[in-house]
């Protein structure tokens, strides 16, 4: 049973989706293929990148961050009052209340599962999220205010366990829910990403631009890794000595990539990308997240979850600050 909140921030995933594919160049258009020419990769991989841009433009970045704040505080209050509410407690949680516009989640997800091409896996995964947002979202409402006006107090907690009872099933469902989603979402933007690295690659004149792309895909990379590390010791208590091992080693190639991004000199002719150096200095915030994760990960073979989550929100943190600056990187060709 899953008893933790997932705590991976994708807050680059629409900026990440959102760059266009610079595919062209400066030389005059060539001819005009014909209309009845089959569709390229390049093409198909567009028309999905604007699928599921709608998904997680109008839906998953306005909600999920919220949900997942509500969720996380409402499992840091229970351990207070005992796993099923228990004990009444003197203060009740912080707010509770996302505010979020499920409507708007579900004109989204209609609109993203009509558009051109057909994916039957995302638009199914999409139903089932908004469908659990739908529900959770209106059960955490009902007990914020219970909380926040101390209603608890009046009640010896009654309604609180009532609540509970339905809140938890809810609260794993979402989360579920969230997984699946957010994988299909991911199938589209790693093939997206690598066709962009396979095409920077080749071009001596655009290296900064590849070692920019190449870092944040990686840095991402280890995120959904460390979250497989936690999904795996709530599931059976342990990580196995072979994962431990291949993260340790995932992040120190992480750490020779980011030293390399970070010594760069540009090639002569070369114009780098403009906020390149400001989206390098805070690849160390991304790092030093990594290694503090990495670190407790190596060196706690019989870990605890809640500093294990600590520890794996440092590299969520470093993440984030770097996809900000990443976000404001203005790719040239």
């Amino acid at each position: 049973m899953r008893t933790t909140s997932r705590l991976v921030v994708f807050l680059a995933v629409l900026g990440v989706l959102g760059c266009t594919l610079p595919f062209g160049g400066d030389d005059p258009p060539g001819p005009t293929p014909p209309t009845n020419a089959a569709p390229t990769e390049v093409d198909r991989l567009g028309q999905q990148t604007e699928k599921t841009n709608v998904y997680i433009g109008d839906c998953y970045n306005r909600v999920r961050d919220s949900i997942e704040r509500s969720t996380t505080r409402y499992r840091e209050f229970i351990q207070r009052t005992g796993p099923d509410v228990q004990d009444v407690p003197r203060n009740g949680p912080p707010r509770l209340d996302p505010r979020v516009d499920t409507s708007l989640c579900r004109r989204a997800h209609t609109r993203a599962a009509a558009m051109a091409p057909s994916m039957p896996e995302l638009e199914r995964t999409g139903e089932a999220y908004a469908t659990q947002v739908e529900r959770l979202v209106p059960i955490l409402r009902e007990l914020d205010p219970y909380y926040q006006r101390g209603s608890f107090r009046d009640d010896g907690l009654a309604r609180g366990r009532e609540i509970h009872a339905r809140l938890m099933p809810a609260i794993r469902s979402y989360e579920e829910a969230e997984r699946a989603f957010s994988a299909e979402l991911d199938v589209v933007e790693r093939r997206r990403m690598e066709l962009r690295l396979a095409e920077l690659e080749t071009d001596p004149l655009r290296r900064g631009a590849f070692l920019v792309e190449r870092t944040m895909f990686r840095g991402r990379q280890l995120l959904d890794q460390g979250q497989a590390l936690i999904l795996t010791f709530d599931r059976t208590g342990a990580i196995p000595a072979s994962d431990r091992e291949a993260y340790v080693s995932a992040v120190t190639v992480f750490e020779q990539e980011i030293e390399r991004i970070q010594g760069y000199r540009p090639a002569q002719g070369e114009h780098l990308p403009e906020g390149f150096a400001t989206y390098v200095r805070e690849t160390e915030d991304m790092l030093r997240g990594q290694l503090r994760f990495m670190r407790y990960v190596r060196d706690n073979p019989h870990p605890v979850l809640r500093l294990l989550q600590r520890a794996f929100q440092s590299t969520v943190d470093g993440f984030n600050h770097a996809v900000v600056a990443y976000n404001r990187v203005r790719f040239r060709g």
